[in-house]
């Protein structure tokens, strides 16, 4: 049988062996193994044994500063600081300036937290005070002009400390991206596009080993990043508002997402979303969800119960129909999807002032529900195989974009002349031969669409319009 900790820890248990010779044992397999668990395992054991020599403090020090492996380097560092204490500040100390490595990094700081000393203090203290990029330097006159640096506690400290060395590791990957500083913090963070390069794949795939730092990060862009999984220590971001993870390659949602308490705006746009969680409708400060070009086909009730919510995209998608219980939306866009009938609360959404319908080929004649929407500005009827536009039009007198192409519309309605505040009119692409002369009488029109027709005159009254 080979030569284990666990088999040490026994003999010396069963007084086959005295301590001294089972730490001598441990040691030597720390020093001379290569098995990655069994190195661990021998520094837990030496702890166990309350081993606290100066030969043990020696070994530590050593592991710390030179040993190939992150795990043990790590390891070796709370041992010294759960050991040692003030007496292991020295190694931890030139761990702190010379550590390159992301994960071994954030834990000698939060290394120096766990002691919370007054000696570790002054280590991070001049840590900070030897920071030189001109953002953060900004940033910090800002700050220690009204709270000077000594009142910082050492939580404090490594916070702003752990913000500068990820932006500084991100920087060292020379990729483009942007940030903005407040009070020595990360607020917002835009990595989009990284993943183009080999060293900003990097960057993402470590997101779960950073993310977390920045805790007063408010926005945070991962658009088209090659995202399969949703991050999940983006969820202890409790001050986020932000979130655009659009672009990617998710395929849920986690029931957790109602952690994040203070977002207002979510982009998760062409993404291979099929449901979303209950939970969702949590989210009581949310204001704008898109969910343009996925593959969702029904949403879950709750989703009514975001009270908050104004801008409601689900453009591109496979419903069907919708629940019942949306409320209080601004702009609602439910184009190319597979709707049949539009649901009769649409009609009592008094605040809706766009509604896009485009490209649900099945839908019902709009004659049989026009006259009941509510007084909207924006109104898209796009390529839904139209025959003919009902007279019920009129009826939307506040109306200021009205688009109709790719119909099969021949004439317009002479109700359409009631629509005087009228901006915005796409009549391209249909099967009009001639236009109304009335057509020239819409005195705020800025933009009329007619390619794609059979016009061969237009009415004079079209001069009327301004170019």
């Amino acid at each position: 049988m080979s030569l284990t900790p666990e088999k040490i820890y026994r003999e010396f248990t069963n007084n086959e062996i005295d301590k001294d010779s089972a730490i001598t044992l441990l040691i030597s397999l720390v020093e001379n193994v290569d098995n990655l668990d069994v190195r661990l395992d021998s520094i837990k054991t030496i702890q166990k044994l309350g081993f606290k020599s100066q030969r043990f403090f020696d070994l530590l020090e050593n592991l710390l500063i030179s040993d190939d492996n992150q795990d043990i380097r790590i390891l070796a560092a709370w041992t010294l600081a759960k050991i040692f204490k003030n007496k292991s500040l020295k190694p931890l100390n030139w761990a702190l300036n010379n550590e390159t490595s992301m994960k071994y990094f954030l834990e000698i700081t939060s290394i120096f937290t766990k002691i919370n000393s007054e000696d570790a203090k002054k280590i991070l203290i001049k840590k900070i005070e030897d920071i030189d990029k001109l953002p953060f330097i900004s940033s910090f006159n800002r700050l220690f002009s009204t709270h000077p640096l000594h009142t910082f506690g050492c939580k404090s400290l490594a916070t702003i400390i752990n913000n500068y060395f990820i932006i500084k590791y991100i920087e060292e990957k020379n990729v483009k991206f942007s940030y903005k500083l407040k009070n020595g913090l990360i607020t917002e963070l835009d990595l989009a596009h990284i993943t183009s390069t080999v060293k900003g794949w990097e960057i993402i795939k470590n997101l779960s080993k950073f993310i977390d730092k920045f805790q007063e990060l408010k926005k945070i862009s991962l658009k088209d990043d090659k995202i399969g999984t949703f991050p999940p220590n983006i969820l202890s971001l409790s001050y986020l508002a932000h979130l655009n993870l659009s672009h990617n390659l998710l395929k849920q949602i986690p029931e957790s997402i109602y952690r994040l308490q203070s977002l207002k705006f979510l982009d998760l746009r062409y993404n291979k979303i099929k449901l979303l969680p209950d939970t969702i409708g949590k989210l009581r400060l949310l204001r704008v969800l898109d969910l343009r070009h996925n593959k969702l086909m029904i949403l879950p009730a709750s989703i009514g119960e975001l009270e908050s919510l104004e801008v409601l995209n689900l453009y591109g998608n496979q419903l069907e129909e919708l629940p019942s219980t949306l409320k209080q939306l601004k702009k609602l866009e439910l184009g190319l999807n597979s709707l049949i009938n539009i649901p009769a609360y649409v009609k009592e959404l008094n605040s809706l002032e766009k509604l896009g319908l485009g490209s649900n080929k099945n839908l019902e004649n709009p004659s049989e529900w026009l006259e009941t929407i509510p007084s909207i500005k924006e109104l898209n009827l796009s390529n839904i195989n139209l025959n003919n536009l009902p007279e019920s039009i009129g009826y939307i007198q506040t109306l200021e974009s009205l688009t109709l192409n790719n119909n099969k519309l021949k004439k317009l309605p002479d109700s359409l002349k009631k629509l005087t505040f009228l901006k915005k009119l796409n009549l391209s692409w249909n099967n009009f031969s001639f236009l109304p002369d009335w057509i020239g009488c819409f005195s705020n029109l800025e933009e009329l669409n007619l390619e794609g027709n059979k016009l061969n005159t237009l009415p004079k009254t079209l001069s009327s319009i301004p170019p």
